[in-house]
């Protein structure tokens, strides 16, 4: 009954904060923090956790995240401390520890975890991509956003194995929902291998009003690497945001080559990095 009265309580105190969140002169961190505490919603700690890491950086917010699990042991805190790690921070290692004590802790809502663990496959061992894809698009209850991603990267899969069709048409699906900067360059990639060299041009420049230069200068080199063109996939890895993109903990082949030999003899004769 209290948990009851404290939700109908915060509904007004939401609306403020939402409403308090399109005026830039207003604070609506001190909204979400009543409204957070009178409902202990999942769904409103999310918000007040992007507030207090935007407003006061994520060690208050790891605390706060901590405090929230242990009252509401769900998986929707820590997936959205675990997206603050990664997105704001690009730390791996504690994505994966927000991701393991939810895991170990069996906290509910566990599906909500398979974003983070999709992103962690691209840096750790012990997670399967193709199994983590296989089990988002499975599922009909994750956000619209996760099961796009692991479309993505059920593209980038068919890439790397020369099934250019089946790539090209997850491209297609996903464009036909909306812009999106890997889609559009498994299609440059496509149209390159088949030697459509106009129709690449038209992907390849939509691509790159869709990303700051240095993040898609290095999603543009793994897709110059499926093609096979080495020398071409180090200018774009050499031009992008190596520290950012965290690619030389990757797994990937891209983060192997990052970490080569012959990647540093290039950056010595460009300039080191």
């Amino acid at each position: 009954m209290m948990i009851l009265a404290g939700r109908i309580a915060a509904v007004p105190i939401r609306m403020l904060a939402q409403l308090a969140g399109l005026v830039t002169f207003v604070d609506e961190l001190p909204l979400w923090s009543a409204c957070w505490r009178l409902s202990l919603r999942a769904e409103d700690g999310r918000v007040l956790l992007y507030q207090v890491c935007s407003k006061r950086g994520i060690m208050p917010a790891r605390k706060l995240a901590e405090e929230m699990l242990a009252q509401t042991k769900d998986c929707e805190i820590a997936a959205a401390i675990g997206f603050l790690e990664y997105a704001v921070y690009s730390d791996i290692h504690s994505v994966e520890r927000w991701v393991r004590e939810a895991k170990d802790k069996g906290y509910k809502n566990q599906e909500l975890l398979l974003h983070l663990e999709l992103i962690l496959s691209n840096f750790l061992e012990e997670y399967n991509d193709k199994a983590i894809i296989e089990e988002i698009l499975s599922r009909n209850d994750l956000a619209m956003e996760t099961s796009l991603y692991a479309l993505i990267e059920k593209a980038v899969l068919y890439l790397e194995a020369r099934s250019w069709e089946q790539a090209e048409a997850i491209a297609d699906r996903i464009l036909g929902i909306q812009e999106q900067v890997d889609a559009q360059l498994v299609k440059w990639t496509v149209c390159m291998k088949n030697g459509d060299h106009a129709g690449a041009k038209i992907h390849f420049n939509k691509a790159k009003t869709l990303l700051p230069e240095d993040r898609f200068n290095i999603v543009a080199a793994n897709h110059w690497l499926v093609l096979g063109r080495k020398e071409k996939a180090m200018e774009y890895l050499y031009a992008g945001d190596l520290a950012g993109t965290r690619i030389r903990e990757s797994k990937s082949l891209l983060g192997q080559l990052a970490n080569s030999d012959e990647f540093r003899k290039f950056c010595v004769e460009k300039g080191s990095r």
